[in-house]
C-alpha cells in the first residue's frame, strides 16, 4: 500500500469520526501538520468525499504552512466541481497573489504573466463557486415578483430560489 493510499484510508476514518466526535479534529490537524505537503493530494480527495470538517481543517493548515509550492499544489488539485473545496482553492490562489517572495532571478515579465494567470484562475474559481452554489440551492429560475427575488451582482435582473 502506497503512502497516498495509507493517508487516504487514515484520513477517511478520522474525517468520518470527526463528524461524530469533535475531539478527532485535533488528530486530523496533527496528521496534516506533520505531513504537509506530502499528504495534500490525499487530503483534498478525502475532503471532497467526506465534506466537513476536513476542508476547514485543511484550509487552516495551509494558512500555517504557507509556501508557494503548497499553495500552487492546492489550487491545482481542487477539482472545479468540488463544491465544498472551492473556498480552499480560492484561498490558495489569493494567498499566492498576496505573497511577495516570488522565486529570485525570475524575469519581471514572467512574474507579471504568472500573476495575471492567477487573477484569471481566481476569477474562474469565484464564478464557478457561484454557479455551484446556485445549482446546489436549486436556484436559477427567473421570477417576475420582486418580493421573492434578489438582485444579481450586476443588478440587471432578478434571480430566485
Amino acid at each position: 500500500m502506497s503512502h497516498d493510499q495509507q493517508w487516504r484510508a487514515a484520513l477517511t476514518r478520522l474525517a468520518r469520526l470527526a463528524q461524530r466526535q469533535p475531539e478527532a479534529r485535533a488528530w486530523i490537524e496533527e496528521m496534516l501538520d506533520r505531513n504537509m505537503p506530502d499528504i495534500l493530494r490525499a487530503a483534498i480527495e478525502v475532503a471532497e468525499e467526506t465534506g466537513p470538517p476536513l476542508p476547514e481543517l485543511l484550509a487552516g493548515i495551509l494558512e500555517r504552512k504557507a509556501s508557494v509550492e503548497t499553495y500552487e499544489a492546492a489550487a491545482r488539485s481542487v477539482p472545479m466541481g468540488a463544491t465544498e473545496l472551492q473556498d480552499l482553492a480560492i484561498a490558495a490562489i489569493r494567498s499566492l497573489l498576496a505573497l511577495q517572495g516570488w522565486p529570485n532571478g525570475e524575469p519581471e515579465r514572467n512574474v507579471a504573466i504568472r500573476r495575471h494567470a492567477l487573477r484569471v484562475a481566481l476569477a474562474t474559481r469565484l464564478a464557478n463557486a457561484g454557479r455551484l452554489a446556485v445549482r446546489r440551492l436549486g436556484c436559477g429560475r427567473k421570477w417576475t415578483t420582486r418580493s421573492a427575488c434578489v438582485r444579481t451582482a450586476s443588478g440587471d435582473s432578478d434571480w430566485c430560489c
